[in-house]
């Protein structure tokens, strides 16, 4: 909520619209000329509000404006705007855009007396259209980083997955009372009510979600984490009795920064332990983490934007330009270089050219979620007098050596067991003599390919011979897709004819992504499509067919090959 500023702030940010406005008009597209590591206004939207940024594609960003209400994108780090279209609601938010999918956002709406309101709305285009969701009992809602199509939500008692898009909702949980009450400080009791106030999913680890409830009195937060997708869940124990937003690395699950009041907090074990974040850094509401290099991370409170180059070690306050004026929300974007956007008091949008932001990463399989082996490639960067590196899948780095550095490098993983829990790789630089901050990657290791059947439906058949799934397949916490498709009709295509494949498909650890059909018990001949539970297919008109599918998962494993037969009487 906007707060109201002193007066000389107000004049503070006249004088300093005023003269933005003038440079505007030198500038091009209406924009005030950016200087570099200093804040600069945005013209040409006014009333700016609220800006938002994906956590996993840096070219997305979105823009809610005041007087009159407007919805603005950007898909190209905010080198330009296009303007949305609103949902029906008159009150609302919009939430971060789906993982991997920033053309899908959801907006949650409320009554004008304050109130939750149903539908809640989601665009599946940028905000071009809107379809009503349902609503289960909160307003926040959790997003899948492997199915774009998965949400999560909860009353604070039972957790609801949906499968559509928010159109329906099942029970995949409960939420145990122990993840309601578990601050045992000076005032132990907890209130009467947990409003949830954040879901998570980790996006390096899809099974992962956390989520935080704020009592009642706002004195005992606590912070709640499933490691089977919301099945079972653990309490885990916070710092301090109030805290504010908390945010995964987007490449290690167990690293979590959290705001709290008097400082932010760093976990590097799942939040089983926790550390304060000082050098200055004071009563942070939310982070953001720069998902092209987890090492540079920011703070947003109050009075500035604060930022670290090595996980959080150390912070410094960018606020040239701005300084003194009040931060209401932060983006980042990348263009040719690291871009801030933030939204101050009522001044509206100001942007931030960060050059000197370092440019250290490292990344598994080209970033991948899943791998099939323990064998895979590290792509890696540094800044120019970069010139060795230290890699280890500890994150001690004991008995790792330094070594020259080099862009890319074969690697192990831990392969040690068959949890589906991500395996990480651990590396630093030294540049110029001084040794980086740690940098990080994870990566799921599944080796156990799919499991599924088919039968083909055709109308001008007699029965048919289906494949079996093999034994022990069944329907669980696993992830499936079954999707009701229409029938399709028989057609006639120059001696083919069309039937209809009817296909189910499970795989355990990283889901289904393709199916393999052909003519050839190999699958020579095979072609590759995107999984669903139904496609068509053409058969040769007379006779009999027999067509063989094999299904593959998201680390690249195949299934066995089924077979089905067809034959016309």
């Amino acid at each position: 909520m906007l707060k109201k500023l002193p007066p000389l702030t107000h004049l503070l940010v006249v004088l300093g619209l005023l003269c933005s406005a003038l440079l505007s008009l030198f500038s091009p597209a209406g924009r005030a000329l950016a200087g570099e590591n200093i804040w600069t206004w945005v013209s040409g939207i006014s009333g700016a509000q609220f800006v938002i940024s994906s956590v996993t594609d840096s070219t997305w960003i979105y823009l809610m404006a005041y007087n009159p209400d407007r919805l603005y994108r950007s898909s190209d780090g905010g080198a330009t705007w296009v303007q949305a279209v609103l949902p029906p609601e008159n009150w609302y938010r919009i939430t971060a855009p789906v993982p991997y999918h920033s053309e899908r956002l959801v907006a949650v709406t409320f009554a004008s007396d304050g109130g939750m309101t149903t539908p809640n709305y989601i665009s599946l285009d940028a905000g071009v259209t809107w379809h009503a969701m349902n609503v289960i009992a909160e307003e926040h809602l959790g997003f899948s980083y492997v199915d774009p199509n998965e949400m999560y939500s909860t009353d604070g008692t039972a957790f609801f997955t949906s499968a559509d898009s928010g159109q329906t909702w099942v029970t995949t949980g409960a939420i145990p009372a122990a993840c309601k009450c578990v601050y045992d400080g000076s005032n132990p009791g907890c209130g009467s009510q947990q409003p949830v106030s954040e879901i998570q999913a980790a996006p390096s680890a899809p099974n992962v979600i956390m989520l935080k409830m704020q009592s009642d009195e706002i004195t005992h937060d606590s912070l709640c984490r499933s490691a089977d997708h919301g099945a079972t869940w653990q309490a885990l124990p916070l710092p301090v009795t109030s805290t504010h937003d908390f945010m995964f690395d987007p490449k290690n699950f167990n690293t979590i920064y959290l705001g709290a009041s008097g400082g932010g907090w760093k976990t590097t074990d799942g939040g089983v332990t926790w550390r304060p974040m000082a050098n200055g850094l004071t009563e942070p509401w939310s982070f953001l983490i720069d998902p092209e290099n987890t090492q540079n991370l920011f703070a947003l409170n109050d009075n500035a934007v604060w930022e670290s180059v090595d996980g959080g070690a150390s912070w410094q306050k960018l606020d040239g330009g701005i300084p003194g004026l009040q931060v209401g929300s932060l983006a980042i974007t990348r263009r040719s270089t690291l871009h801030l956007y933030v939204q101050v008091g009522p001044s509206g949008l100001w942007e931030l050219d960060r050059t000197t932001a370092q440019t250290y990463s490292a990344s598994i399989n080209g970033g991948a979620l899943f791998t099939k082996t323990p064998n895979v490639t590290l792509t890696l960067s540094a800044p120019a007098g970069t010139t060795q590196m230290q890699i280890s899948n500890d994150g001690g780095f004991a008995g790792a050596a330094w070594e020259p550095f080099a862009g890319q490098k074969s690697w192990t993983i831990t392969s040690v067991g068959e949890t589906p829990m991500p395996r990480t790789v651990y590396v630093r630089y030294r540049t110029n003599g001084q040794v980086s901050g740690l940098y990080l990657d994870d990566i799921v290791l599944d080796r156990e390919g799919p499991h599924g059947s088919f039968h083909i439906d055709d109308p001008l058949a007699g029965p048919t011979v289906a494949a079996q799934a093999p034994a022990g397949l069944e329907r669980s916490s696993a992830v499936a897709y079954n999707l009701l498709l229409p029938f399709l009709t028989v057609r006639d295509i120059a001696g083919m004819r069309a039937v209809a494949l009817q296909l189910t498909a499970v795989d355990e650890i990283s889901g289904v992504d393709s199916m393999r059909i052909g003519a050839h018990a190999d699958l020579a001949d095979a072609q590759t499509l995107d999984f669903a539970a139904s496609t068509e297919w053409y058969i040769p008109r007379n006779g009999s067919t027999t067509l063989y599918v094999s299904f593959v998962d998201r680390a690249g494993n195949e299934s066995p090959i089924y077979a089905a037969t067809t034959s016309t009487p």
